[in-house]
């Protein structure tokens, strides 16, 4: 399959093509172009260059068929009664008050999920326990985020003639679009939850990371415990109004 790096170069290969074969296809899901003809796929584009890695990984590329795969057996057990989750909480909160109360070189603590949205894929039974335990390491983070992500990618077949589109079948994502929602409306909700169960003691969320006082580690760690959900915990010192330093010495904003 021939690699095209513009979208000039795949309209100029799709023309070849057409000389060649009196019917064609272009397989269209989300940003990545497949011609195909007699059954064989000819060139591929990526709108944006694409994604080297996964390109190039065979093991990504596994990881996202089988996080699908795994997706659509789940979808086809429950396609009828899909259970949803609201979203009850916004996707991060900061109380400035909070904020701004601490002094400069006062410490807080940042809690965050770990693999969060695959650990939720997984407890919710999206994807099984043996894929979530094969493709859990550090390296595949990204791969990870990006499998669960294109379950909401659009996917369709073009059909031509002679050169000519004659029509085209979408399929239906709405179901997947559903869970991967789902996935994220169970992070914004703990985190959310968390913010409650704080108090006073809490400074901020972000997604999946929750900052707290000092006094308020104990409580912030059970309720991650309590959803199921693996964290690490990061020190962190405020340095001025805006920013704080992580023990990792990175320079993070806070407002």
């Amino acid at each position: 399959m021939l690699p095209i790096r513009t979208k000039a170069s795949f309209e100029i290969a799709l023309r070849n093509i057409s000389l060649r074969h009196d019917r064609y296809q272009v397989f269209n899901r989300g940003n990545r172009h497949i011609a195909i003809a007699s059954g064989k796929e000819l060139a591929v584009y990526h709108e944006g260059g694409g994604n080297q890695q996964m390109k190039h990984n065979k093991k990504i590329r596994t990881l996202l068929s089988v996080a699908r795969s795994s997706a659509t057996k789940y979808l086809n057990k429950h396609l009828e009664n899909i259970p949803v989750i609201e979203r009850m909480h916004p996707v991060l909160f900061i109380d400035r008050d909070a904020w701004y109360r601490l002094n400069v070189n006062e410490i807080f603590y940042l809690v965050d999920a770990r693999a969060c949205y695959w650990r939720i894929a997984m407890m919710l039974g999206y994807i099984s326990k043996n894929i979530f335990e094969k493709y859990m390491d550090d390296e595949l983070k990204t791969a990870r985020n990006m499998a669960l992500a294109v379950w909401t990618t659009s996917i369709r077949k073009d059909y031509y003639s002679k050169g000519v589109k004659t029509h085209e079948i979408s399929c239906d994502i709405s179901p997947y679009q559903i869970i991967y929602n789902n996935i994220r409306n169970f992070t914004y909700n703990h985190s959310g939850e968390t913010r409650a169960a704080l108090g006073k003691d809490f400074i901020a969320y972000r997604v999946d990371g929750v900052y707290c006082l000092p006094t308020g580690l104990t409580v912030a760690k059970a309720s991650f415990r309590k959803a199921g959900l693996d964290y690490r915990v990061t020190k962190c010192v405020k340095i001025d109004e805006k920013n704080y330093v992580n023990s990792d010495g990175e320079i993070k904003k806070m407002i």
